[in-house]
């Protein structure tokens, strides 16, 4: 499938974010910076983001798991990334672009729904032998509904243009994802959380087979400031394929987290894998 850039977002005046005062451990804004390396057969790819979201209100960390804060406090935002991305094809063929995105989320109020939307657009540049580039641009539209305070089901729908333009010819593909996700964060007690999120995704590409695939997450936190995740999707198409990613981050500060992530991915009947191994920083303030 199309690995999608997709950043969270609200809309509102930012002049109303200063006014209001936040309390100690609160935050207002968080800046994710994270670099991703991946593989897959004679495919290489290196990329550095950086995210910043701004929320409409301070976001309470009081009596929560940290890295749920803005989940179960219902908070608007807005946000904006950008990167850096570095692509080997095999056979000497490289590329090279900054990927940009920006987008809104907003959680009416006094009501359960959000809503939220996104784009993004990566341009890489074709380097030698070739001459040309490769744009993908992700298209976002999706509504959660709130069935509890910490509980959520959600539809999104994503689009993705590819295009490649090269002296040797050009090649576009479009494809189009409906995900029907969920979310509930159970309270454990004694400071612990469990976080599970099922979701049910279908995928149609121009001249491919239409791709369904069952996936399951769950989050693990033995203390707030710390989370154990691991995850599983199960591919249905003409080439089944199953991916396994293992999670985990903690907040070595109340405002300071790191992250590490890695992901396989494995299409049954072939010798080729996908892994990724992601480390991520985010700040708060």
């Amino acid at each position: 499938m199309i690995k999608q850039l997709i950043a969270a977002m609200a809309g509102a005046p930012l002049a109303i974010l200063a006014a209001q005062p936040a309390a100690a451990g609160d935050f207002s804004k968080e800046l994710t910076a994270s670099y991703t390396s991946s593989e897959s057969g004679n495919y290489e790819n290196d990329l550095l983001l950086a995210n910043l979201d701004i929320f409409l209100a301070p976001v309470s960390t009081d009596n929560v798991p940290l890295a749920e804060a803005a989940f179960l406090g219902k908070a608007s935002s807005v946000s904006v990334l950008a990167g850096y991305s570095a692509s080997d094809y095999g056979s000497g063929i490289e590329s090279s672009g900054y990927p940009i995105g920006a987008g809104i989320t907003y959680v009416l109020p006094q009501q359960p729904l959000a809503l939220h939307a996104s784009f993004s657009r990566v341009k890489e540049d074709l380097d030698s032998p070739y001459s040309g580039d490769v744009t993908t641009k992700v298209l976002q539209l999706g509504a959660g509904y709130y069935v509890q305070d910490n509980a959520m089901v959600a539809l999104t729908y994503a689009k993705a243009d590819s295009e490649i333009n090269s002296g040797s010819g050009n090649a576009d593909a479009t494809a189009k994802t409906l995900i029907l996700s969920g979310k509930y964060i159970a309270d454990l007690g004694a400071g612990q959380y469990l976080n599970v999120e099922p979701s049910l995704v279908r995928q149609t590409e121009d001249g491919e087979d239409d791709v369904t695939a069952i996936a399951f997450g769950a989050d693990f936190y033995p203390v707030p400031e710390t989370s154990i995740g691991a995850g599983m999707s199960q591919v249905i198409s003409d080439q089944d394929g199953t991916a396994l990613y293992l999670t985990a981050r903690t907040f070595i500060q109340s405002n300071t987290s790191l992250q590490l992530t890695y992901t396989n991915n494995r299409i049954d009947d072939s010798d080729i894998d996908s892994d990724s191994f992601e480390i991520a920083a985010a700040f708060r303030f």
